[in-house]
């Protein structure tokens, strides 16, 4: 097989310097094919594809001979530069012809690279000079994955089977009807292998396309607030320029400038989403966007800047930055509308505090027991908080009026270490277990809790009254011994008698008589002294040992005699 292209592209390079005008061996200044600018002296452009002439490329001396009519260059620097996609014609003049093109990659996608009309071989090769695709001497049908705005070179020559001179056509085209399917991870979020980006929703009118692409003009989706239009080619003249702006239209027209709102205090590190900015007008009546950025901040410069979903003018729109540092930062915002024309910026300051840290775990202190249906108080120590900040606790128990951590019980907020009071009420008796949180004002909770166990009782009630003796014979000053049934306790609790009477040593119920404890329904004696004499009246109640007291008393009179 005879020399390659690639030899000959890599000899070519040794015939210019840089900067050097390329003339022809007669004198004659020529068309460079591979940018398109006219060289002074050249009686009319070259059209890649379209002018049955040499370009104007050196004629390599290397090859054995060129070809005497020679329409597409057979260096780097004469390459034609052809469209993605695009159906370029040629012809092999010859046997030793190399049509050598170049066009850069608008999409990142499986291509075809193929020819119609004669048999032609191919090559393909990076701009870096590596051969990345050949047909092997066959007739070319290229299948390849290339990469988004790249440029790359293709060598088309007769194979060693090939032997008809004559016309073909260069075919660029995407292979098959739709791309090839994204990544796996495509939309997590996260930039991954094979992603050109990623920024995780489903607007494929942004930066980032749905299949982790990055937007361009020709890809026949309209990127919002960059492209005005976009037929799926980068041709002018069609209505759709060639930077994918509507054709024909007056020159536009900055919008207003916006106005920014801080709301609260940023956190180190944290998103902050307190940035209000309320969108300038735009004179068109365009959608137009907020562009926000800071110093320090994840979007630090204007070229980096946070960019808002499009809105009407004047409707306010929320920004969001985060910064790894504390201080007073100064935030920029624009106002930009669908053509990226942009107005001038307002600043407004924020604040960066350091993150909140969590105070310490409190500890519960319990003492007796608690009664079913009715509110128990214990006291719980809390946690210290490393800021300062003032704490209180947050206290659950289940089976209570609050059961879980979400419905808790706060506290007052006191200073952190402190002492403070939280209470409970359960539904039923049994044994609880009582949890509780220090939790700073911030609403930072401690990363642990504290428990204790509690005993929760049923309520106790109160015993029968008792039935009091008839009294017979006291007499003034002496001593009389009274007989009382003492009433029954519902609970089977131990009870007691509690007496008193007017004139007597015990004449009051504060200073009442007691009985020893003895079960309900059991009789006991106490005695009484009266210091006057008449008819006086004594009365009993029955006592249990949780101090409840019959609801109502018994009453017997006593004549006392002189």
């Amino acid at each position: 097989m005879r020399i390659g292209w690639l030899s000959i592209i890599l000899g070519s390079a040794s015939l210019f310097a840089c900067g050097d005008q390329a003339v022809e061996p007669s004198g004659r200044q020529f068309v460079d094919a591979g940018t398109g600018m006219i060289i002074p002296g050249n009686p009319d452009p070259f059209d890649a594809g379209q002018t049955p002439r040499d370009s104007g490329q050196i004629i390599d001396a290397a090859r054995p001979s060129a070809c005497p009519e020679d329409d597409h260059g057979e260096t780097r620097r004469g390459a034609s530069w052809v469209g993605d996609p695009s159906r370029t014609g040629g012809r092999i003049n010859c046997a030793t012809d190399l049509d050598l093109f170049r066009f850069s990659a608008n999409r990142a996608r499986i291509y075809r690279i193929h020819v119609e009309g004669i048999d032609v071989a191919c090559n393909m090769e990076r701009q870096a000079g590596e051969i990345i695709a050949s047909s092997d001497g066959e007739r070319c049908d290229l299948r390849i994955e290339l990469a988004l705005g790249n440029t790359y070179f293709v060598g088309l020559e007769l194979g060693p089977e090939h032997h008809n001179l004559g016309a073909y056509r260069l075919v660029i085209e995407y292979a098959g009807d739709e791309p090839p399917p994204p990544p796996a991870n495509c939309g997590d979020g996260q930039l991954d292998d094979g992603e050109a980006c990623d920024d995780g929703n489903a607007n494929d009118q942004d930066t980032c396309r749905n299949n982790c692409v990055r937007a361009i003009c020709g890809d026949g989706v309209v990127w919002l607030g960059v492209e005005t239009c976009d037929d799926g080619n980068q041709f002018g003249g069609d209505g759709c320029s060639a930077q994918c702006q509507e054709e024909g239209g007056q020159i536009n027209q900055a919008p207003g400038r916006p106005t920014i709102t801080i709301i609260g205090e940023a956190t180190r590190s944290v998103d902050f989403s307190g940035i209000e900015v309320r969108l300038g007008r735009d004179p068109e009546g365009q959608l137009v966007q907020a562009i926000c950025w800071s110093s320090g901040s994840n979007h630090s410069t204007e070229a980096r800047a946070f960019e808002s979903p499009f809105g009407r003018g004047a409707q306010t729109v929320e920004a969001t930055l985060s910064w790894s540092t504390t201080g007073s930062k100064s935030v920029y915002c624009k106002t930009r509308d669908q053509q990226r024309a942009l107005s001038a910026s307002d600043r407004e300051t924020v604040t960066v505090a350091a993150p909140n840290r969590s105070p310490g775990a409190p500890r519960i202190t319990v003492d007796g027991a608690a009664t079913s249906n009715q509110a128990f108080e214990f006291t719980v120590q809390l946690g210290r908080d490393p800021d300062g900040d003032q704490v209180q606790a947050l206290c659950w128990s289940s089976g209570s009026d609050h059961s879980t951590e979400r419905n808790g019980v706060p506290s007052a907020f006191v200073n952190s270490g402190r002492t403070t009071v939280v209470s409970l009420t359960w539904r039923s008796s049994g044994s609880r277990t009582i949890y509780c949180r220090s939790r700073d004002e911030h609403d930072e909770t401690s990363g642990t809790w504290d428990t204790e166990r509690v005993q929760v009782e049923n309520p106790n009630r109160a015993p029968s009254r008792p039935t009091i003796s008839s009294v017979l014979g006291a007499v003034r000053r002496q001593p009389v011994a009274v007989e009382i049934r003492l009433g029954r306790d519902p609970d089977s609790d131990n009870v007691r008698a509690k007496c008193w009477s007017s004139g007597s040593d015990y004449r009051s119920e504060a200073n009442a008589a007691l009985s020893d404890w003895s079960s309900g329904g059991r009789t006991v004696t106490l005695q009484f002294t009266w210091s006057s004499s008449g008819s006086k009246s004594l009365y009993c109640d029955t006592e249990d040992e949780h101090a409840a007291v019959s609801t109502s008393s018994d009453r017997e009179s006593v004549r006392v005699a002189n």
